[in-house]
């Protein structure tokens, strides 16, 4: 939810400042909107890793649930942090008007990588749960540089436009 509010902030940000024609801005709004992002989420994460045992407890007193969750928890911070990342920058990117390819990028990291590589490391790796966290991260992490890349590249270029 932290990220959704930071994003739809910073689409709101970047895309005043395209409307005003200020790309440098832009650049300073998506940059803006992508460090909150990672801070709120920054400090979630630390939340969760220190109390992470009270943190699942409101969420079951299954002892065989606990303790099949309590070894992923370690591998959930970059995850989380990189799923905030695609998320500010998609906002960014839809603050810019730039929806169409940005589609398409989400489905080939989500579709491409993050699917067949959850699966591949829950099951054939036989990772399990773990397996499928370190999925997501793979697919968030391509998220993360896939659409980084398209917003530079558009930066740079001078090519987001109002809406």
């Amino acid at each position: 939810m932290l990220t959704i509010g930071v994003a739809t902030a910073t689409a709101v940000r970047v895309g005043g400042a395209v409307g005003r024609g200020d790309l440098a801005e832009a650049a300073r709004a998506a940059g803006t909107g992508l460090g909150a992002g990672l801070l709120a989420t920054g400090l979630a994460v630390s939340l969760l890793l220190l109390a992470r045992g009270p943190v699942l407890a409101a969420y079951t007193a299954d002892p065989a649930v606990l303790a099949l969750v309590l070894p992923v928890v370690f591998v959930l911070p970059p995850a989380l942090l990189l799923d905030c990342a695609q998320g500010v920058l998609g906002g960014a990117l839809r603050g810019g008007s730039d929806v169409r390819l940005p589609a398409v990028l989400y489905l080939l990291a989500f579709w491409g990588v993050q699917l067949p590589a959850a699966w591949a490391l829950a099951f054939p790796a036989g990772l399990g749960l773990a397996g499928l966290v370190l999925g997501i991260l793979l697919g968030c992490a391509a998220a993360t540089l896939l659409l980084g890349g398209r917003l530079l590249l558009l930066l740079r270029a001078g090519r987001l436009v109002p809406a």
